[in-house]
């Protein structure tokens, strides 16, 4: 846990697993960047976290050779992501595996929140109707390079808001996961990439 604004953090070949939310609700994320903290790290495996794999909020972070999987979601069903970027928020990824997350693999959102992504793989997120590898929403940006989203369960990204960006160069994205049963409107049925007012797509 990095928090303030003089704080800063680093760390490599580190696997954190198995946390647990407080009896209160309070999450449990493996990592957590906020308040102005500062953190790099390389080589980290985030596996089995409670609610989120890693969370930056009002933060940044520096990482490289990261996997985060089997984030596990709250008892009501909710949550269960990768990785978070809140707003304020920047992270740089490169070299990162989000597998099997629960209802997202990355969500960057809001202001000034800004993900750079750098051969990236998002495999086997599921869980709720519109599980997506990756969500962009409320004017975040997102920079994407050299990319695999694959069997995501609603889609391999997600882009909604106005103002949200993505740019996007050398991308893959193969199918997702077939649709679930009982889904019959067009809005849940599986694409490639979904977007609802964005500022951007490349």
């Amino acid at each position: 846990v990095v928090i303030g604004a003089d704080s800063t953090g680093s760390a490599t070949d580190v696997l954190v697993r198995n946390t647990v939310g407080g009896e209160d609700g309070q999450q449990g994320p493996c990592f957590t960047v906020q308040s102005g903290g500062t953190f790099s790290g390389g080589r980290l495996h985030a596996e089995l976290c409670q609610d989120m794999g890693m969370v930056v909020e009002t933060g940044s972070a520096d990482l490289e050779y990261v996997a985060i999987d089997h984030t596990r979601p709250s008892t009501t069903g909710t949550f269960g992501w990768g990785l978070e970027l809140k707003p304020d928020s920047t992270v740089t990824l490169r070299f990162g595996l989000l597998r099997k997350n629960t209802n997202l693999g990355i969500k960057v959102a809001g202001t000034d929140a800004q993900a750079t992504l750098a051969d990236l793989v998002v495999l086997d997120t599921l869980g709720e109707a519109y599980a997506a590898g990756l969500e962009g929403r409320d004017s975040a940006t997102i920079d994407l390079e050299r990319a695999v989203f694959e069997r995501n369960q609603y889609s391999g990204i997600l882009l909604e808001s106005a103002g949200t960006t993505l740019n996007a160069t050398v991308r893959c994205i193969p199918l997702p996961a077939q649709p679930q049963p009982g889904n019959s409107s067009p809005r849940d049925q599986p694409h490639h990439i979904r977007s609802s007012g964005i500022g951007k797509s490349a």
